[in-house]
């Protein structure tokens, strides 16, 4: 090119990918590990809204089986897809990292725990029911018959349903040769006394988050659909054990200390304009069994759209702890879950197969898997409840 009047066109194509104006539904905070993990035949449905994960490592969103859609995927690292896993649209690899929405949420203050005691509610101690538990199961005895319990209170790690099964059925036989359990136990397999009194030592386990599931002949003939509603207030409680009946929460905040709120067996929870708040690393959420969750979130207030939330100032060490929704029953979630320092875990025969227009999802990593399922049709129109994360408004150059 010769000359002041000489020119040349030059002209390149890029290509951008937006996720303008859609709300966002999942979020896995990990750093490192996996934000999002699918598996099995686990279903995964979140229309009209984002999935994202912060992890930049080699497995950010990892896909082995199961299937998934979403408006999109974004991982901040790589997002592997084995196991027939069919996924729509695919996953988008080394997004920005998303800062924690809700970072800057501060809890209300807890007030006084109280101790429930009920046909229907229970506080447990989690540390007293682990004593229990590691008196029974660590005994020589004992011990060597039930080596994958043993190595579940080493490690922490829930025992898959399957290997439950395997220890229920030598569960009583078992037991009925060991002296430990002849003195610990009563004939009908509970405790005798103590803080796990009337309660089995595979029910403790549950409570625990050692197994999600027991076998149901334990608790088939539960008079769940006769017994009458029990109404809680709201207010702090040292954990609730929610074993059978049905239980109804007032509308307001309810402070969960350093001890799990679980619904089990038949039983059933519900509650409008509540919101939940955990504190401490033993402060967890589990719906198991073929137990009932029907929640919403207030539709105004200091806490309006928050469901169950944790304060992200709370000190955890260690691994995260796991909050669960398993088994066969029906779970209805609608507002924000708020988890930061939690593994969400989806699993077992369903759980939250129920539609929800609006569930926004916040964790440490989130676990869908075996036979779980989760289906958000996301449509502000269609509930009064606000979205406590507002839709991104983002956009990138992929090249």
């Amino acid at each position: 090119m010769i000359g002041h009047n000489a020119n040349v066109s030059i002209n390149r194509e890029a290509v951008a990918s937006a996720t303008w104006g859609f709300p966002l539904c999942i979020l896995g905070l990990n750093g490192s590990g996996s934000g999002l993990t699918l598996s099995g035949m686990a279903n995964l449905t979140a229309d009209n809204c984002v999935i994202w994960t912060n992890s930049t490592g080699s497995r950010s969103m990892d896909f082995s089986g199961g299937d998934a859609t979403t408006k999109f995927f974004c991982a901040a690292g790589r997002a592997p897809v084995t196991g027939g896993t069919q996924l729509t649209p695919r996953p988008t690899e080394n997004c920005d990292i998303i800062p924690d929405p809700l970072g800057d949420w501060r809890a209300p203050a807890a007030g006084t725990g109280e101790v429930v005691t009920s046909l229907s509610v229970t506080s447990q101690d989690p540390r007293a029911l682990l004593r229990e538990l590691q008196r029974l199961f660590l005994n020589r005895d004992l011990k060597l018959a039930f080596r994958a319990i043993d190595s579940a209170l080493r490690t922490g790690d829930p025992l898959p349903d399957s290997a439950v099964k395997l220890i229920t059925l030598s569960f009583n036989a078992v037991l009925a040769t060991s002296p430990t359990a002849r003195a610990l136990l009563k004939r009908d397999g509970t405790f005798r006394n103590g803080p796990a009194v009337g309660l089995t030592p595979l029910e403790v386990a549950q409570i625990l988050g050692i197994i999600d599931n027991l076998d149901p002949s334990g608790f088939g003939s539960d008079p769940y659909v006769t017994n009458p509603t029990q109404t809680l207030v709201p207010g702090t409680y040292i954990g609730l054990d929610i074993s059978r009946g049905h239980v109804r929460m007032q509308p307001g905040v309810y402070h969960i200390l350093d001890a799990p709120l679980i619904v089990r067996r038949k039983a059933t929870l519900s509650g409008e304009g509540v919101t939940i708040i955990f504190h401490g690393q033993d402060a967890t959420f589990s719906v198991t069994d073929q137990a009932r969750a029907t929640l919403s979130a207030p539709t105004d207030g200091e806490t309006a759209g928050l469901l169950l939330a944790q304060d992200s100032r709370d000190a955890i060490s260690g691994k995260p702890p796991r909050s669960r929704l398993t088994g066969s029953g029906s779970v209805s979630l609608i507002g924000t879950v708020y988890l930061p320092h939690h593994s969400f875990a989806i699993t077992g025969d369903g759980a939250a197969d129920q539609t929800s227009p609006m569930l926004q999802i916040v964790a440490d990593s989130v676990n869908v898997s075996d036979n779980g399922a989760l289906k958000i049709v996301f449509n502000q129109s269609e509930t009064e409840v606000p979205a406590k994360i507002k839709p991104a408004r983002n956009a990138r150059l992929l090249r």
